[in-house]
């Protein structure tokens, strides 16, 4: 556990120790988020976190970063697995026809493993983010927070680690290096 907020403490199951990304035989992104300790089936929620999230995030299109006003950047492609105090799920989300900062549209639900274990582990056809050859990537663990009023709006969270990302630059891992 490492201290996130006035001091609350974030489990192991959501500090990330290693994150890797492969290109399967089928056509297939197999992501896997290594974790400190064992993801539980029912993790308990943190105070104000409305859910978890286990992140990649993909940079597909280096231009698209401009679209949106200044002070939001988002990538073009995120999966999310996340866990909400009830269910699981693991969603593919898509901002590349969006042309001002909303929500995403969702791509596809996909099918999660790993929960009960150290590691967890999604599978994207490619084709569903456009075939990419090269792109950046980064990983991340976060906790949305519960509205509560204009104290805490809707799309406030709490960022917890990151993989993939140079601690002196900045820079997002590019694959397929």
């Amino acid at each position: 556990m490492f201290p996130v907020h006035k001091n609350q403490q974030v489990p192991g199951y959501l500090d990330i120790v290693g994150a890797s990304m492969v290109l399967d035989g089928s056509g297939k992104f197999i992501m896997t988020l290594k974790m400190a300790e064992l993801v539980p089936e029912t993790p308990a929620l943190m105070k104000s976190v409305h859910a978890y999230w286990w992140e990649w995030a993909f940079d597909t299109r280096p231009d698209y970063w401009h679209i949106f006003p200044q002070g939001y950047t988002f990538e073009e492609y995120a999966v999310i697995v996340q866990w909400d105090g009830s269910n699981w799920c693991a969603d593919l989300y898509d901002w590349t026809s969006v042309q001002e900062w909303k929500d995403p549209v969702l791509k596809i639900s996909l099918v999660l493993n790993g929960v009960g274990t150290e590691e967890l582990m999604v599978a994207v056809d490619s084709v569903l983010m456009g075939d990419p050859v090269e792109f950046k990537w980064a990983a991340g663990t976060l906790g949305w927070l519960s509205p509560g009023g204009a104290a805490i709006p809707s799309w406030a969270w709490w960022h917890f680690d990151g993989a993939g990302i140079d601690v002196n630059t900045g820079e997002w891992t590019t694959w397929p290096d």
